[in-house]
């Protein structure tokens, strides 16, 4: 059996995620409004304002498939371990 666990390469990145502008990768309109939504529920969960957020896995590379997700790297000295777990708990509540 020739199995991969990493999906088939593939030539662009997934259009219904970025836009092609002159030759950078810009998120669409709609999915700047869905991370917005969540880095907005992120500030409003923890009263912390000052972070970073880093769009990372497979959704960033040509290694996507049709049922990847978006993942946020949310970075701030301020999160504790207690804010972090809450919010990997109740972040899928948005969708």
């Amino acid at each position: 059996m020739n199995e991969s666990v990493l999906d088939t390469p593939k030539q662009k990145l997934d259009e219904t995620m970025w836009v092609l502008n002159n030759g950078s990768y810009t998120p669409t309109p709609e999915a700047t409004e869905k991370i917005n939504s969540v880095i907005e529920w992120v500030m409003i969960k923890t009263g912390i304002n000052s972070f970073k957020v880093h769009i990372t896995g497979s959704i960033t590379s040509n290694q996507y498939s049709d049922d990847s997700d978006i993942d946020l790297h949310f970075i701030s000295e301020t999160f504790t371990d207690e804010m972090v777990e809450d919010l990997n708990k109740n972040i899928r509540e948005l969708f």
